[in-house]
């Protein structure tokens, strides 16, 4: 009998036996499908039974002459060869792999991932399908350069190419961190924002106990307060003043000082279109578009410096059909820094420095409201808002002249 059990092999045997000592109502007993795996063994209930009388334990089936015998044996087969066709499977992908995974497979369950990269090919594959739906492509980035992070950390720190899930702790998260700071010259929120990413992913193995202990409890990642940099209005009006530019360095000036007057960041202003400028009907432009980024409407009044740009695109008299064509990110900063070098602005110029600018030389320093200016800038609470609330020195002499007559 135990002969036949075995012509999977001595790593793998599939055989059933009747499990006499749980009896039904109507005197039958569970048929078991016994799965050894090496030294394992599970068993799995096929929710076939039959009498104990009816059962050939040499044959590893029910007798013929039980009534339902062949469709009771079919079955039987069926599962053996599922059971067959999920072991070398699993054996084909070259992964180690235990009883309960294969058992799981055989119940028609997924395995669950194992490695760090396993899930970070899950969770990448679910933000693949979520791109230009209600998720910025930047996003699906930053998930893909940890992954590119972790690759070559394992390679350079544990010589591996992948590694269990089970085992990462405080000491792999802190080894981690050091590596993206010292070895990728990462500055601290580019880490913190990695760190965030990587937690993210391990969320679930977290959850469900694939990693025993969070190793995030004993670390906190702190985001640092940068000081926004902008223009004042004097470099801004060097900007305006530059003369005989060659065309791709005006269209880069120009789109900056747009991104200046309206504070639209570059993935709007590369969207923009006719549909998002409104004219009422007392004459008043403003643009009407949601953010990219977040999705949440701005409402900006168009200054007529914003207006004289578009109308310098304009195919017709009419300024809202605009034509230009807004180079990639990279390569429109590039030639920002050759206009900063023709104005004599001793700044790193870059299309974001314009909603920098926007927010604080043109509106904030003038004395639009906080509020006001969040909702132009489209963000979904003051607190945003308030990264670019600088107080320049004409602000302060502005505001101070108003009792200098009063203390004397």
């Amino acid at each position: 009998m135990r002969k036949n059990n075995l012509t999977e092999g001595a790593q793998f045997s599939i055989f059933f036996h009747l499990r006499r000592t749980f009896t039904y109502e109507n005197g039958e007993h569970p048929i078991i499908m016994r799965v050894n795996y090496y030294k394992f063994r599970k068993d799995i209930f096929t929710g076939l039974s039959c009498r104990s009388e009816d059962w050939n334990p040499e044959h590893n089936q029910v007798n013929p002459y039980f009534d339902e015998a062949v469709s009771i044996n079919e079955e039987l087969v069926l599962m053996k060869e599922k059971a067959r066709e999920c072991y070398y499977e699993l054996k084909e992908s070259k992964k180690p792999f235990t009883i309960d995974q294969l058992i799981e497979c055989i119940k028609g369950k997924e395995p669950a991932p194992q490695s760090i990269m396993e899930y970070m090919d899950i969770k990448l594959k679910e933000l693949e399908e979520s791109v230009a739906i209600d998720m910025q492509v930047t996003t699906f980035y930053k998930y893909r350069r940890v992954k590119r992070y972790l690759e070559e950390f394992l390679i350079s720190n544990k010589s591996l190419k992948n590694y269990p899930v089970s085992g990462i702790d405080l000491d792999f998260i802190n080894k981690f961190n050091n590596f993206l700071r010292k070895e990728k010259q990462n500055g601290q929120n580019s880490v913190t924002a990695l760190m965030s990413v990587f937690r993210t992913v391990l969320k679930k193995a977290i959850e469900t106990g694939v990693i025993q202990k969070n190793p995030f409890d004993s670390v906190h990642f702190k985001r640092k307060q940068v000081n926004r940099e902008f223009l004042t209005v004097e470099e801004v009006e060097q900007l305006h003043q530059l003369t005989n530019l060659k065309p791709d360095l005006e269209l880069a000036r120009d789109l900056f000082l747009f991104a200046c007057y309206t504070g639209l960041a570059y993935s709007d202003i590369k969207e923009l279109k006719k549909g998002h400028i409104i004219v009422d009907g007392d004459g008043s432009k403003s643009i009407h578009k949601a953010r990219y980024k977040t999705d949440i409407m701005s409402l900006i009044p168009l200054l007529p410096a914003a207006e004289k740009i578009l109308q310098k695109y304009a195919l017709d008299g009419d300024f809202r059909n605009f034509r230009w064509k807004v180079p990639y990110n990279s390569k429109l900063n590039a030639k920002l820094k050759e206009v900063a070098l023709l104005a004599n602005i001793d700044k790193k110029l870059f299309m974001h420095l314009g909603r920098h600018t926007f927010a604080t030389t043109i509106t904030l320093s003038n004395g639009i409201s906080l509020e006001t200016v969040s909702k132009m800038l489209g963000h979904s609470t003051i607190k945003h808002t308030q990264a670019y609330a600088k107080i320049t020195g004409a602000k302060v002499k502005n505001e101070m002249s108003k009792i200098m007559g009063m203390y004397r």
